[in-house]
Order: structure tokens, then sequence, then C-alpha cells
């Protein structure tokens, strides 16, 4: 690939380490059109479920096999909210028919505890597909088919990504579907992706929530069924996966904004609030960028121009989108800083947040003048 590119595709992809506002990593997502045809690009917007605050978004590529490559999807996701520290199986959910999976409502709490259990959300969702760990966890004979399709396989739970110290989850791995009988069959009933489901797990709640889905594992809870417990398969986030058209720019959905809840009490806990959003609005925007970064390798051989329009204009949404949030995170914190008296703290953070972010805007506006100035020789 020629240079042109390289500095805005750092920029928007993070490889600028002192504009990064968020510490998660992204690598770039190369397309070799000769082994890797590009089929589709998708999306899916995760949103909280059991009240957890749990956000995030996941982009998705399908790709088919050739002569000497397997047909495969990638997933590249990133959360924020999740307990710390802990591992969050994350899996594609969707119907052994040929109906859409779903996120469920509250409506799915049928035995009214408050929470959706792994059991209770399945109706909407449908059993395990996918165990979206890495490496890969092969397809094969489910452990149960009370949560898994038959060809789901077994999943080692040290392979499923783990929270960091702030609750964020990144992963970014790529599935193949290679030619024995149970891959095949996976790949006919996960196919197309748009048709299923991501769903995160893995979040506090009374040890009775999930006890039925434990002992059908063969892990019946002992001690109090009142205590509350880290519960692995608690469904913690969702999100619909949908298909990118091929004429629309490639971004994911807005990150939704944490839902309005009481202001902190503690000014710190607002603060570290207010960083973990800026991550999260940070990871959202270079989610974006990757997409449109793969989606220009494989447009740009048929019509450069249209190809570099739809890049830029894609990245400046983007860009724009996470501009206005961030400023609705500061507002929200100036306020909470306010009501405290704590002005000096609020000046020390803003004005650092909004240095790094006048940074980002400004080489992100040389990087785009140089790359459409490059594109047009």
């Amino acid at each position: 690939m020629k240079n042109y590119n390289k500095r805005l595709s750092a920029l928007v992809i993070g490889g600028i380490t002192t504009l990064a506002i968020t510490g998660l990593p992204y690598t770039v997502l190369a397309v070799d059109k000769s082994t890797k045809p590009v089929e589709t690009y998708l999306t899916a917007n995760i949103s909280q479920l059991n009240e957890t605050g749990v956000t995030g978004t996941a982009v998705f590529e399908t790709v088919s096999g050739t002569a000497s490559t397997k047909p495969s999807f990638k997933v590249d996701l990133k959360a924020t909210g999740t307990v710390p520290g802990k591992t969050h199986p994350v899996h594609i959910h969707g119907k052994l028919s040929k109906e859409v999976a779903l996120c469920p409502t509250t409506s799915a709490d049928v035995n009214k505890d408050d929470f959706i259990s792994v059991v209770e959300g399945a109706p909407a969702y449908g059993p395990i597909k996918a165990n979206l760990t890495s490496p890969q966890t092969p397809f094969g004979p489910s452990p149960t088919p009370l949560l898994f399709a038959p060809f789901a396989g077994t999943a080692d739970n040290n392979n499923f990504p783990k929270s960091n110290a702030n609750g964020d989850v990144s992963l970014s791995q790529t599935y193949e579907f290679d030619s024995s009988e149970a891959a095949q069959e996976a790949m006919e009933s996960i196919l197309p992706l748009k048709d299923q489901a991501i769903v995160v797990h893995g979040g506090m709640a009374p040890a009775s929530v999930d006890a039925d889905a434990f002992a059908a594992l063969g892990m019946p809870i002992t001690g109090s069924p009142t205590a509350v417990v880290y519960d692995v398969l608690l469904p913690v986030a969702c999100g619909d996966i949908s298909e990118v058209a091929n004429d629309a720019p490639v971004t994911p959905a807005p990150m939704p904004t944490p839902p309005v809840q009481d202001m902190p009490k503690s000014d710190t806990t607002a603060v570290t609030n207010f960083q973990t959003r800026i991550d999260m609005l940070k990871s959202n925007f270079d989610n974006a960028a990757q997409a449109a970064q793969a989606k220009f390798e494989t447009d740009r051989a048929t019509n450069k121009g249209e190809a570099r329009d739809r890049y830029i204009g894609t990245l400046q949404s983007a860009r724009d989108l996470y501009i206005n949030q961030f400023f609705e995170a500061r507002n929200q914190l100036v306020d909470q800083l306010n009501r405290s008296g704590s002005t000096e703290l609020r000046n020390t953070v803003t004005t650092n947040a909004e240095k790094k972010l006048n940074k980002f805007s400004e080489m992100f506006e040389v990087s785009k003048k140089e790359f459409v100035e490059n594109t047009n020789l």
C-alpha cells in the first residue's frame, strides 16, 4: 500500500499515542483482496442489560474462502462498564430457525426477580452459536443443549476476554470455518451475521439468578442463593448485528450515552466516570475509523475518488459525534464540580482533556488535507 494514507490512518486508528485519550490499543484491519475478498461489513451497537451500564460497539467482517483460504468472520469489540478484572464470555447468539435474533427487553424477566437470566434471555436471542474467544474455540459437540447450539463447541473460559482495571473489554479475532461437518453446519447457521446478536456476559447478581443454568452445566451453586456473587453467565449487554449497505459510510452506530443516573457523591468518582466515558467515546471513533479504512482499501481499486470521499465523510461524521458527546460529558462533570465547589479540580481535569481533544482535531485536519492531496494525484 502506498504511503499517502498512512498518516491519516495512524491518526484515526489511534496510532499516534500522544493523541490517544483511551489506553486501548487498536490495529489497522489489513485487507488482502487477492486472498481475502471482503463480502460484507456489519456493526452492532451494544447496550446494557440488567441495568449494568455496560455499553460498547462491535465491527464485523465476513470473508468468503478461496482455494488457499477458509471462509471466516472477524470481530472487533470494545466495551466498557464491566466488572473490572473479570473474565467476560462473549458469544454470537442466534435462532436455530430462520428467525432474527433480538436483544431481550425487561419483559423477559419471567420470574420477576428483577434480573434477565441467561435462560430467560435465550428466547429473544437464541442459543450460543459461536464462542468469541482468542484463540478460536473449535466447532464441535456442545456441552449442553440448554445454552449452546449443537455445533458451538466447548470453550476454555480462560480464552474469553478479561476486563482491565477500568472495566474495559477489548477483543479482536478472526474465526475460520474449516471443512469439518460441525464447522460447515455452524457456517450455514451463523451466516449471514446480520440475523444474529452479540451478547456480553458476566456481572454481579444473587446466586439464584442463574442457578438453573449452572446446574445444567454440572456446576450447581453452593452457599446462600441470596448472596451477591460474580455471575459469569449473567447477560450484561447485547447488540443486534446489522449489515452496512454497500453504498453507505461504514461506521458503527453511535455508542449509546450511559444511562442518566444521580450524580456521583464523590468528586473523585465524578472525574473517574468522566475519564471512563471519554475513553468509551474515543473507542467508538476508533471502531468507525477501522471500518472506514477497511472499506476504503476494498473500494479504491474500483473508484479511488468515490472511495476517498466516502472515507473522509465517514471519518468526519465519526469525529463530529465524538466531539459533541465529549462536550456533553464535560458539561456534566462541570455541573457536578461546580455544585461541590471543586473549581480547581474542574479546571485541571477539563483543561487537560480539552487540550488533548484540540490537538486531536488539529492533527485530524492536517492529515485529512494531506490525504486528499495525495489521493488526487
